[in-house]
């Protein structure tokens, strides 16, 4: 069992969102169908990267002391975690769109506080890395999820090799397409900065930018991991 991914975590998180006029036993089993759901989607075939171990190491992530304590609203940055790659389909530009539209019926069945659906929901669709957020807690979700790129030098490529498989061995992408298209994709991110949590910033920021130059200066092409 995974450490922090798991139904236990799940299903204690969403409790505590959840409304007490709903009965226990109503909402524990709308909270396990929501969790079989999203683990049958976390452990589509084609997942190799975005699966149920991207979600256990961005929670853990999370839970470093020198994160959690950021969160204004750790509940919120949790559910985040645990939604934002509920839809992955390979090439698609909606993800994060659908990934926060699927847990909406979720939420709402629960009875969330509707403040918390709606922050929920939009930092899902922040993860698309199109615009940086403002609050400070849709920013921590958006770095949380960039966070692999400051990992150490052996683990980062790990990841791209993950995402190698991801794509092309399983996705069907061709090769030069999508070395061409994390060439772009990596040199966007240093034109900019990666980090917008300014104290998130500041642990990672130095360490992801040596790794991203690393690899485009050498061309460095992970197929495993």
């Amino acid at each position: 069992m995974l450490p922090f991914a798991n139904e236990a975590n799940f299903s204690q998180l969403f409790m505590s969102c959840s409304s007490s006029r709903i009965p226990e036993v109503i909402r524990i089993d709308r909270i396990k169908q929501a969790y079989d759901a999203l683990l049958g989607a976390y452990t589509e075939p084609h997942r190799v990267y975005h699966d149920i171990r991207h979600i256990n190491d961005l929670l853990a992530v999370f839970e470093l002391p020198q994160v959690a304590h950021l969160a204004a609203d750790p509940e919120r940055v949790k559910a985040g975690i645990w939604i934002h790659d509920a839809v992955y389909r390979i090439g698609s530009a909606t993800n994060e769109i659908d990934s926060g539209k699927w847990c909406i019926p979720f939420l709402l069945d629960l009875e969330c506080n509707l403040r918390f659906c709606f922050k929920v929901i939009a930092d899902v669709y922040a993860t698309n890395h199109l615009s940086p957020p403002r609050d400070s807690d849709a920013q921590m979700l958006v770095d949380i999820d960039l966070s692999g790129f400051a990992k150490p030098w052996d683990e980062f490529l790990r990841n791209n090799g993950k995402l190698y498989a991801e794509n092309v061995l399983r996705g069907g992408v061709p090769e030069e397409v999508y070395w061409k298209n994390r060439d772009e994709f990596l040199r966007r991110l240093l034109e900019k900065p990666i980090y917008v949590h300014p104290l998130l910033r500041r642990m990672w920021e130095d360490k992801a930018r040596i790794n991203i130059e690393r690899v485009l200066k050498q061309e460095i092409r992970p197929t495993a991991f």
